[in-house]
């Protein structure tokens, strides 16, 4: 039995909170392309099948989100301006977490015939480039996405940690590209970057000429909810982009939502202008959720008792964790680094060269030492007590005058061995 017919194609309808809903979105790339892609879905199509189920009809908007820093995901929530946010299962775990949002659907890609509901990590070189294996890393150029990005950034840096490689202390260069996934693929190829994370399937979906330019570190032959994944991937794999909702939308909505997309298949025009086959009931967003705390993306209230996550634009120094051993620079000093060092970061792009330093030794005792040492002085004083090897003697008697009023000395004793 299909999704639909499990949830019912037409719950009750009911008369709604309000008349239009608001939809806030991101993919790689720019907003209009977004807005374009994406349109034919989120906005025409829920209007059309969900709208009319209500008395008034309700509408659906489509607006973009985390193209800039004045208009972020977080921001519009907390701005009370969006009711749903399509985007990486990154920034739906953290609006879970941080916002109370729920997931509602879970999208299956679609690229060349073939689909899948899960997303991973193409860690990638340049075929006749100095980087063969992931410990080649070390004194190069890492080229990422967004540090909000599941696949083009926290899950290539959650497996070169996997390896005790850490690129704020081990790389010589972190660049930033954003969303702008082309433009990161060519720096890679043309030697300004060595080494890049990409969301897997897009280069499938947008440069499969390119491929066989291109060294897969890490490739993996993997399996998703018993299929066996059909895009490129170096790392293990998450949900796609989906669907989540704010508390206060009525469950009768998110149902209808979630039976409207579900009925979507490959051949409508809104999903081929998507790119994808249809959406599922949302999976759960758990290991994303653990993979972005792991990278910093994620982190807890000073208090302990909750979470909040970066901004997509926040300034690099808050995502920089830096390993045993290392100590971060002062944000002055990252800010300044590349510049000392003499490497030139892209234009309009954010880079950091090495903010993580060696930490300074620190003069302790070891502790077998310390604790060597109690234990020669507890042994010696033991035998005293004990009286081993040797007695005590009286010396002589003093002939001391003292007052009466005074205590008559002790005598005296000696160690004799």
């Amino acid at each position: 039995m299909s999704l639909t017919g499990v949830l019912g194609a037409n719950l009750p309808a009911s008369v709604p909170i309000k008349t239009e809903y608001v939809i806030g979105g991101w993919i790689p790339g720019d907003s209009k392309l977004f807005l374009k892609k994406w349109r034919p879905v989120l906005e025409t199509y829920l209007t059309d099948s969900v709208g009319p189920l209500y008395d008034p009809p309700i509408s659906f908007k489509l607006v973009d989100v985390d193209y800039s820093e004045d208009s972020t995901s977080q921001n519009r929530i907390k701005a009370g301006q969006v009711d749903f946010v399509y985007n990486t299962p990154g920034v739906l775990g953290c609006i879970e977490a941080s916002y109370g949002f729920t997931p509602i659907a879970t999208q299956r890609q679609l690229v060349g015939g073939k689909e899948s509901g899960a997303i991973g990590s193409l860690v990638y070189s340049k075929k006749d480039g100095v980087i063969k294996q992931l410990k080649d890393v070390h004194g190069r150029r890492v080229a990422v996405g967004q540090i909000s990005t599941v696949g083009a950034y926290q899950l290539g840096f959650q497996l070169l940690l996997d390896y005790d490689i850490n690129i704020y202390a081990h790389a010589e260069q972190v660049i930033f590209y954003q969303g702008d996934f082309a433009r990161q693929m060519n720096a890679v190829l043309s030697g300004e970057a060595d080494i890049g994370f990409l969301l897997t399937g897009w280069i499938e979906a947008n440069f499969p000429q390119n491929i066989p330019l291109l060294e897969i570190l890490e490739a993996k032959q993997i399996e998703y909810q018993s299929e066996r994944y059909p895009f490129l991937t170096s790392t293990e794999l998450v949900p796609s982009f989906g669907l989540s909702t704010a508390p206060q939308t009525p469950w009768t909505l998110q149902q209808n939502v979630l039976s409207a997309l579900s009925a979507l298949n490959a051949t409508h025009p809104a999903a081929q202008s998507a790119g994808i086959s249809t959406f599922t009931l949302a999976a759960s967003h758990e290991l994303a959720r653990k993979i972005s705390q792991s990278v910093g993306f994620i982190i807890k209230d000073e208090s302990g008792t909750g979470s909040h996550c970066l901004s997509p634009f926040q300034a690099v120094h808050g995502i920089i964790t830096c390993p045993h051993g290392y100590m971060k620079q002062t944000d002055e000093e990252i800010d300044s680094g590349c510049a000392r060092k003499g490497l030139p970061c892209p234009t309009g792009l954010v880079c950091v060269c090495r903010p993580c330093v060696p930490a300074p030794p620190v003069n302790v005792f070891p502790w077998q030492v310390v604790l060597g040492l109690c234990a020669a002085i507890f042994t010696a004083g033991l035998l005293l007590r004990l009286g081993w090897g040797g007695e005590w003697v009286d010396d002589e008697d003093l002939e001391v005058s003292y007052e009466p009023s005074r205590r008559p000395p002790s005598r005296k004793r000696s160690w004799k061995a």
